[in-house]
């Protein structure tokens, strides 16, 4: 993961164990709030793969993980709350088998 300045210059790096996720921010202590990718195969759905998340992660400027959660329905989104709490976005998958007299939708 890089941080560019204005002029699209490699001001610092990190490195970490899982696959770059969709994007990460700084945070107000400096350090960097990180969305990554962690493997599933085979994916659950052939775009899950462009999407997925699986964890999310703060690294001090070091690159010392401060703490990280890994949760396989993790989708490509995490912040950081004002309270300091971490919200996800995440997906459930459920597959439902009715006869057609029992879904009342149709």
């Amino acid at each position: 993961m890089y941080l560019l300045n204005l002029e699209g210059e490699v001001v610092h790096q990190w490195s970490f164990p899982y696959s770059l996720g969709l994007y990460g921010y700084l945070l107000p202590n400096g350090n960097l709030f990180y969305n990554g990718k962690t493997p599933e195969i085979p994916p659950r759905f052939p775009l899950w793969a462009a999407f997925k998340g699986g964890v999310v992660l703060e690294a001090d400027p070091k690159g010392n993980i401060i703490w990280e959660y890994k949760h396989p329905d993790h989708h490509h989104d995490g912040r950081r709350l004002r309270n300091d709490n971490t919200i996800l976005l995440a997906s459930v998958f459920r597959a439902f088998r009715y006869a057609p007299e029992e879904v009342p939708w149709l």
